[in-house]
């Protein structure tokens, strides 16, 4: 059996993780009227790439929510004509000072509401778009051009979670700005 060459699924799970995200949230988070929660970004992306207009800043995208593939390099071995690799994803969630409330919208440190945010978004990672927990990210549809090859789901896990504050992170040196930065990785076998 020959090694599998198609292996890589970074678009299709960094897609299927904002279906996820989104189907998880609590209803506030998806409300565009809520001031605090209402989230005005929620796609696949990075700050970098991200084009804002000229009369535009990034106090007009906050609260949102950014997912990436991570690839530094491939994380994964072949055997046998198998290929298990990791897809290694980043989700980046970012706010302003002024959305720094609790539950009932009253005003709580950053460090907190960072807390409070990655508590509500790392279990919308781990369960399917029905809301199903699910570990394996079986939701997702991956595919392979390789003749006769099947790709399987190994695990999903949050590997780190990590509070960035004041400017860190933004493009042009940002201001009361403030993010949760969650490293995920699907694993899946090729063979």
């Amino acid at each position: 059996m020959a090694a599998a060459t198609d292996f890589l699924h970074d678009r299709a799970i960094a897609e299927a993780l904002v279906t996820v995200i989104q189907a998880n949230l609590p209803t506030k988070w998806l409300d565009p009227g809520d001031e605090h929660w209402g989230l005005k970004v929620l796609k696949v992306g990075r700050m970098q790439d991200y084009k804002l207009e000229d009369n535009e800043s990034w106090t007009s995208q906050c609260p949102g929510v950014l997912v990436r593939p991570r690839r530094e390099n491939i994380m994964g071995f072949a055997l046998g004509g198998v290929e298990q690799a990791d897809h290694p994803m980043r989700i980046v969630h970012f706010f302003r000072r002024a959305d720094c409330v609790d539950a009932n919208n009253e005003s709580i440190e950053p460090v907190l509401a960072q807390a409070d945010r990655a508590k509500t978004l790392c279990p919308c990672l781990l369960k399917t778009a029905a809301g199903v927990p699910d570990f394996s990210l079986t939701a997702v549809t991956l595919t392979t051009t390789d003749a006769s090859a099947a790709v399987l789901r190994g695990s999903s896990r949050v590997t780190s979670v990590s509070y960035e504050g004041d400017g860190v992170e933004f493009p042009g040196g940002a201001g009361d700005y403030f993010s949760v930065v969650i490293d995920y990785t699907v694993q899946t076998v090729t063979e």
